[in-house]
């Protein structure tokens, strides 16, 4: 957890690590999967396998997919499904103020 909090405490090093996991999918077997790795990552694929990482980041498809429709993925809207109070039912709260 550790060396996830230091590479998700700064977008550069996060950005790398997202590069570099794309260099990921040349170690993949026949069925899909990273099934050995050196160490540190040997220590998780002794017990199990990887997934190939994806082709395409989530952070070049939103940028592909979202490209000047102004939405900046920073912070979602009121509007957004999903966003503001909820009640304990989970249903979003209605305000009986005139807003």
């Amino acid at each position: 957890m550790g060396a996830a909090s230091f590479v998700m405490a700064s977008s550069t090093r996060f950005s790398v690590a997202e590069r570099a996991l794309t260099l990921g999918r040349v170690l993949a077997n026949r069925r899909g999967t990273i099934s050995t790795l050196p160490f540190p990552g040997s220590l998780w694929t002794n017990a199990r396998d990887l997934p190939v990482p994806p082709k395409e980041s989530f952070r070049r498809w939103w940028t592909r997919t979202h490209e000047g429709d102004g939405s900046s993925g920073t912070h979602a809207t009121r509007s957004s499904p999903g966003c503001g109070p909820r009640s304990a039912t989970g249903r979003a709260r209605t305000s009986s103020h005139p807003a």
